[in-house]
């Protein structure tokens, strides 16, 4: 089996912008290779998409997931209060620390 090369900082040195250029792609001219006609659907300037029926019972779904978390969370704060891990003191002033640090990034709005 041969041996292959491996670069060295002295080839990078050699490159005049330093750049790796082999995950570059090139634009291609060539006869379009693609078979079958282009699904997607273009929608027209400021047109909204409509949703269907079973849309719903996805967000229904994702609303209950959001509940278990929320009640599974609760659950898991009450007992380490009970444990006497942290107040509830710390555990208010941690949510507020971190929920002001959400604003700050514009994760969240309140």
């Amino acid at each position: 089996m041969a041996k292959t090369k491996k670069p060295s900082p002295e080839d990078d040195k050699n490159r005049r912008s330093g750049l790796d250029r082999r995950w570059i792609i090139a634009p291609h001219d060539g006869p379009e290779r693609r078979s079958g006609k282009d699904r997607r659907k273009a929608l027209e300037e400021g047109s909204l998409v409509a949703t269907e029926e079973s849309d719903q019972s996805e967000i229904s779904t994702i609303q209950d997931l959001l509940m278990a978390n929320s009640m599974q969370l609760d659950a898991i704060a009450q007992i380490l209060i009970e444990k006497g891990i942290f107040s509830k003191d710390e555990l208010f002033n941690m949510l507020k620390r971190i929920q002001r640090e959400y604003q700050k990034t514009g994760n969240i709005e309140d």
